[in-house]
């Protein structure tokens, strides 16, 4: 006689929460391929939109995190305080709580040990696994987990079944067989007993309200990224396409991954063939095709609801039910029998709504009409913004102004206020005349440059103080050069005089250095295709009484980059602690300094300015300067 031994227990908190733990953690392995997906899509998102793909990391993980939450807090109240009858008899694990459920050893499939528990379980579908949970402090000793262990894996051969039909109570009986397509059609009537909010929306609705927030989410955030701002076009954009992501999600036929479903052995073996369905005074019982038993108690149940083709006992839950198919009845009096029994036990009576569902054309073509539709708004915004500013250049012209622009300084990262700047470079000790700053403010209400003057600082300020001075009768004379900082245009005027006016305006910054016997500055541009806009540009110059010279590139009317190096090679040769440093203007011209590198540093890490220093770019790497042979030419 096989010995019997049954296990009694209730759980405790910390084992609920390790089994929601694992719970969660197993089943979220059973979905490799949505995990493959997500990856793969970070990957792109990586290399595409980094921003992004950051963010988006970000929100996933808070996704994760709330759902282990909820599923924690949703599997915690379904077992907190039920209480445990468990054992092994004639190869079948046997459970009570509340309920009883006999499954057939062989089903189990997942066997997992933890800190705390012993977790059996079955497949009830390929990505949802079904758990009966034993805490380890119910066995003896180690030993006697092993035996347990061993009967689950090598069970002996169940006795058959009609032994166990006589313990059942007497009551209303259904049998029939379910195929594969029945059963689709079923569980497609169930699913959408759910959807349709038959027996209550509150779930539903909440798990659809959850989703669109965190797709909005997503979406708002990936424009922001992308775009570094919003705009109400934008926000409506995003919600769009989240609502129609949540519209594919919850109203998506799910008749195509049912079939799926049933194509599993684990799934089909179980499901497919003849089902026993018994109602007594005690409760409703279930008998499945692979041996798999449950027994419900009235209490657990809630819904009886009628479709076309069967009726539904819910549980209270709403999720799990109990399937009679309609052509297991013989004839009306069983109908009216089961609505009675329902009814006494207080099982109420709902008729089934008709699901409707979203068909894969009919959503394919929302899409194509959105993309549509946002393409066409694109292109009109773009026309109609084009229509505006020549109407305004038109207004402009014929008024003599220029309409200000529309600026808001939120959409400036690196905004900085005029007097502010002015502020900060007096702070350096560079002097920042009124009426430059008057006409710098000038440029910015008669013109509407606010944007290129506060919204990035600095460098169009910097341009007014460091920009020479030329006569008024004569744009290609220099008049004057600022003794604090200089500007230049990359696209000369002259090439022919433009290295020497340069080099004269960072002389004009290093008086008092050892460049002050800098003489006789030349060019010599024989070796120029004045037509074809190439050849070279021999800069000479005499330092100390020693001549030197420079071979600069020509490209048509652009100067040499090289030039800004120039003098701090004299200046290595010089031992001197100050060196010409140079920024971008946003344009096409530089800003040059003589400084030391303290102070440069400590001046870009104020204004964000990048300030490189060309001595090494000029001397070591481009090796432009061959002043020893220089130094011995006759001249």
């Amino acid at each position: 006689m096989e010995y019997v031994k049954k296990y009694e227990y209730m759980l405790e908190r910390q084992e609920i929460m390790e089994f929601c733990l694992h719970a969660w953690a197993e089943s979220a392995k059973c979905r490799k391929w949505v995990w493959f997906r997500l990856m793969l899509i970070l990957v792109l998102e990586c290399i595409l939109l980094p921003r992004v793909a950051v963010w988006i990391v970000v929100l996933i993980a808070a996704v994760l995190l709330i759902s282990i939450v909820v599923s924690c807090v949703s599997i915690g109240k379904s077992i907190t305080g039920c209480k445990w009858t468990l054992w092994v008899e004639n190869g079948i694990l046997k459970v009570d709580r509340g309920g009883s459920s006999e499954v057939p050893c062989r089903d189990i499939q997942l066997i997992r040990t933890t800190r705390r528990l012993l977790m059996l379980g079955y497949l009830q579908t390929a990505q949802r696994p079904a758990w009966f949970i034993v805490p380890l402090r119910v066995f003896a000793d180690r030993q006697e987990q092993e035996w347990f262990l061993d009967r689950i894996r090598d069970p002996r051969p169940a006795e058959d079944s009609s032994i166990h039909a006589g313990s059942e109570d007497e009551g209303l009986r259904f049998a029939y067989t379910l195929d594969e397509v029945k059963w689709v059609r079923v569980q497609k009537g169930a699913l959408g007993i759910m959807t349709s909010g038959t027996i209550g929306m509150r779930e539903r609705l909440r798990l659809v309200l959850i989703w669109s927030f965190f797709a909005v989410l997503v979406m708002l955030s990936c424009i922001y990224l992308a775009a570094g701002h919003l705009s109400w076009q934008s926000v409506l954009f995003g919600v769009c396409v989240a609502a129609l992501i949540t519209a594919r999600i919850f109203l998506r036929d799910p008749e195509r991954a049912l079939r799926r479903q049933i194509r599993t052995s684990a799934v089909r073996d179980r499901e497919c063939g003849a089902w026993q369905i018994t109602l007594s005074e005690s409760g409703v019982c279930t008998r499945l095709p692979g041996g798999l038993r449950n027994d419900y108690p009235w209490e657990t149940l809630a819904h009886l609801v009628e479709t076309e083709e069967a009726f539904y006992i819910f549980h209270r839950d709403r999720k799990h039910y109990t399937l009679i198919a309609k052509e297991s009845f013989q004839d009306w009096s069983q109908v009216s029998a089961l609505h009675e029994l329902c009814a006494q036990k207080g099982v109420k009576y709902v008729q089934g709504r008709k699901t409707h569902y979203l068909p894969d054309w009919a959503f394919l073509l929302i899409v194509v009409l959105f993309a549509a539709l946002s393409m066409a708004c694109l292109f009109l915004g773009i026309f109609w913004d084009h229509v505006q500013e020549m109407r305004d250049q038109v207004q402009g012209v014929s008024q003599g102004i220029y309409r200000p622009e529309t600026f808001d300084p939120a959409d400036y990262p690196d905004y900085v206020p005029l007097d502010e700047q002015v502020e900060l470079l007096e702070s350096f000790g560079l002097q920042v005349p009124e009426e430059t700053v008057e006409s710098v403010r000038g440029f910015m209400t008669e013109y509407g440059m606010q944007a290129s003057i506060e919204g990035f600082p600095y460098t169009w300020l910097l341009t007014e103080l460091g920009a020479p001075r030329y006569r008024e009768d004569d744009w290609t004379t220099v008049e004057e050069y600022s003794k604090d900082v200089f500007w230049f245009d990359f696209e000369g005027l002259d090439i022919s005089t433009d290295y020497v006016d340069i080099l004269n305006g960072m002389l004009a910054l290093a008086q008092g250095s050892c460049l002050d016997t800098v003489t006789d500055i030349s060019e010599d541009t024989s070796k120029v295709n004045w037509e074809e806009g190439k050849g070279k540009v021999e800069v000479c110059l005499e330092w100390d009484g020693q001549p030197y010279h420079w071979v600069m590139d020509m490209q048509y009317d652009w100067i040499d980059g090289d030039v800004l190096g120039m003098l701090n090679a004299l200046l290595v040769q010089g031992g001197s602690g100050k060196f010409f440093y140079a920024a971008g203007d946003n344009g096409q011209g530089a800003i040059v300094f003589f400084c030391t590198a303290e102070w440069a540093e400590d001046f870009g890490e104020a204004t964000g300015l990048d300030l490189s220093n060309y001595r090494v770019w000029s001397v070591e790497q481009k090796q432009r300067v061959n002043m020893q042979e220089a130094a011995k030419r006759p001249r």
